[in-house]
């Protein structure tokens, strides 16, 4: 737990803060995280194996019936009917209800025989469980890390992700060649390995700690106080653990400020903070999580997994399984590396900006090769075609590197950390509803914009790449480390000093410019 890749210390930093624990936790939270990598990766092939099909019908339903996106309705509401959850009940509690359903979910999906409507049921959901807990996560570790490695813990967020969809691959690719094809055990199987990320969740649940901020907000300061310093690693009495209070008190007596009451009601903090997310400075933040979701989605990550087995057997790799395997390793180990490592030395603005136009370039390669050398899967293709073919192999595998060693996990980061705590119990489902909209979107899009454009799908999400790197450049902004009252300052938010007494108080003259002596002028994290 180094320093390597350590973004600037907010302030002067005790070594044992950085200690185990909280990578512990931000580990333990993330296991509901996998459970979503392995579901997007291994429902595809399991759905379409000859077994499911003809257990449950679908040799007789259309395209359209088969697709009934139960899964993203599942995540975009799992992720709004998160946020009472959130607030009443603190960030653990939420935790625990998000992987109880999708746990629900999957032993729905994995017992039944004939039974279609169970099925359905388990695929709602397990979107409901994916949706809450990618509501809650990346806020829950954000706020428990401290600030010089919270993109570290929180990238482990899209780093189990990627681990679950390796997973879920090669489950497929280990059904596929050993298992025969008519069994039931074919799609039972890779149903049934859910349970395995979500049950491993469930075990370490004990093992963690409820929000520091949560707790404050609450009026539990002595919980707090407990819970900042077993993640600091650090006595209760520590200057540091004292800090973090005055910072995080400093947070909660502005919430307070907006709603007008130390315990307010749930109707009273949804109308303070809808109030407080239309401000100046605040409304801007909501917009650019949005955006970043709508860049991430309109990447071409998706046309990638769509032709990536045609351009695979043009050049003679006939075990396209095998080699989207490959590519689900690239990606995950792309992810590992950079948010494990470099997150907190690069930033966040950079990154995005050098990953996307990599991407760009791999995909505008992709849309030539596709043009002018015209791969057919099945059919023999010249030695000019086929080389062409080995590059735009490599191209896919860079693609798949670049995309995880930058941009794809980073709106999750943004999400978590550029919000103050009045905010956060809204801003978690607003980053699940965003991506699981415009998830539901582009699936519903690519299979028409293949019809029409061709190969001008991989020239259009080349395109909207290339768009992606020039907002960044322009709206952006540099977060790593940085308290809360900072992150105002770049959101063009001015908010008020404040001066606290030694019970975390407002003082009454905070707005004067000669602070009293012995008052403690903090700045909120």
């Amino acid at each position: 737990m180094t320093g390597f890749g350590r973004a600037k210390e907010d302030r002067p930093t005790p070594p044992q803060v950085y200690g185990w624990r909280p990578y512990m936790a931000a580990i333990i939270i993330s296991l509901g995280v996998m459970a979503y990598g392995y579901d997007s990766s291994f429902i595809g092939q399991t759905l379409a194996s000859k077994a499911f099909k003809r257990d449950f019908g679908f040799n007789t339903m259309t395209k359209a019936q088969q697709n009934n996106h139960l899964d993203s309705a599942g995540g975009f509401f799992g992720a709004l009917f998160m946020l009472p959850a959130l607030e009443l009940l603190g960030r653990k509690r939420t935790v625990i209800i998000s992987d109880v359903i999708f746990i629900i979910g999957s032993i729905l999906c994995t017992v039944p025989t004939h039974q279609l409507g169970l099925i359905y049921a388990g695929r709602l959901l397990t979107g409901l469980g994916v949706g809450g807990i990618a509501a809650v996560c990346p806020t829950y570790i954000s706020e428990i890390a401290p600030p010089a490695i919270r993109g570290r813990l929180t990238g482990f967020f899209e780093s189990s992700y990627q681990i679950g969809a390796v997973i879920g691959f090669w489950i497929n690719y280990g059904i596929v060649h050993n298992m025969d094809a008519a069994s039931s055990n074919a799609w039972r199987i890779p149903m049934g390995v859910q349970l395995v990320p979500a049950g491993l969740l469930a075990i370490g649940i004990p093992f963690l700690r409820e929000s520091p901020m949560w707790l404050l907000k609450k009026g539990r300061n002595e919980d707090a106080l407990k819970v900042l310093s077993y993640y600091r690693n650090l006595p209760e009495s520590h200057e540091y653990i004292a800090q973090d209070v005055h910072f995080m008190q400093g947070q909660v007596e502005q919430e307070r400020s907006l709603t007008g009451s130390a315990q307010p009601t749930f109707i009273n903090f949804l109308r303070a903070t809808l109030r407080e997310a239309t401000t100046k400075g605040m409304w801007n933040r909501f917009v650019l999580v949005f955006l970043m979701f709508m860049w991430q989605a309109w990447s071409g990550a998706a046309a990638i997994n769509y032709y990536s087995p045609t351009i695979f057997t043009s050049i003679g790799l006939t075990d396209t399984t095998l080699w989207t395997g490959v590519y689900g390793i690239i990606k995950a180990v792309g992810s590992i590396i950079f948010f494990t490592f470099f997150i907190d030395k690069f930033g966040r603005k950079w990154p995005w900006i050098v990953s996307s136009l990599a991407c760009a370039g791999c995909q505008y390669y992709l849309a030539g090769y596709i043009a002018i050398g015209k791969p057919t899967a099945g059919v023999q293709q010249s030695a000019g075609t086929i080389a062409g073919g080995k590059a735009a192999t490599a191209a896919i595998m860079l693609f798949g590197g670049a995309w995880s060693f930058g941009a794809n996990g980073l709106p999750w980061i943004i999400a978590s950390e550029i919000f103050p705590s009045s905010l956060r119990s809204i801003s978690g489902p607003w980053a699940g509803m965003s991506v699981w909209l415009w998830t539901f979107v582009v699936t519903k899009a690519l299979p028409s914009m293949y019809t029409s454009l061709g190969y001008g799908v991989y020239i259009f999400f080349a395109t909207m790449l290339i768009l992606a790197s020039i907002y960044a450049f322009f709206f952006i902004h540099e977060t790593k480390g940085l308290r809360m009252d900072q992150m105002d300052g770049i959101f063009g938010l001015k908010r008020p000093e404040y001066a606290y007494d030694d019970g975390g108080k407002v003082m009454e003259d905070s707005y004067s410019a000669d602070k009293p002596r012995g008052a403690t002028r903090v700045e909120a994290v």
